[in-house]
C-alpha cells in the first residue's frame, strides 16, 4: 500500500475526491467513503461533477475540517502497521502512505 495517492496539488477540489476514492478502494472502506461523501453539500458535488470546481465551500473552514480532521484521520487509521497517511517528508504536495521512521518497540 506504500506510495502516492495524489501529488502536485493542495487544492481541496483535487484532494477530497482522490482521498474518497482511496478510502473506498485502497482501504476497502466503501461504507466510510459513503458516509464522508454524504457530508459534502449536494450542490458542491453537483457542480464538481459538472466540471465546475469553484464553489465557495472548497475554501471554507468546514471543508478544511472535513479534509484535515476527517479524511486524513480516516486514511491514517487504515494505514498498515508501521505506515502513516500524509504528505511525503521530502515533498509536501505528495500525499500517500509512507513508512514511518519512528522506533517500534
Amino acid at each position: 500500500m506504500e506510495g502516492t495517492v495524489i501529488r502536485a496539488t493542495h487544492r481541496p477540489q483535487d484532494l477530497v475526491p482522490a482521498f474518497l476514492e482511496c478510502l473506498r478502494f485502497t482501504c476497502e472502506r466503501p461504507d466510510l467513503a459513503d458516509d464522508f461523501n454524504k457530508e459534502i453539500p449536494s450542490e458542491v458535488t453537483r457542480t464538481l461533477l459538472n466540471g465546475d470546481d469553484d464553489h465557495p465551500w472548497w475554501q471554507s473552514e468546514e471543508c478544511s475540517m472535513f479534509l484535515n480532521e476527517g479524511l486524513f484521520d480516516a486514511l491514517n487509521d487504515c494505514a498498515p502497521e508501521g505506515y502513516y497517511f500524509g504528505a511525503h517528508e521530502g515533498d509536501g504536495s505528495d500525499f500517500g502512505f509512507w513508512k514511518g521512521d519512528w522506533d517500534e518497540d
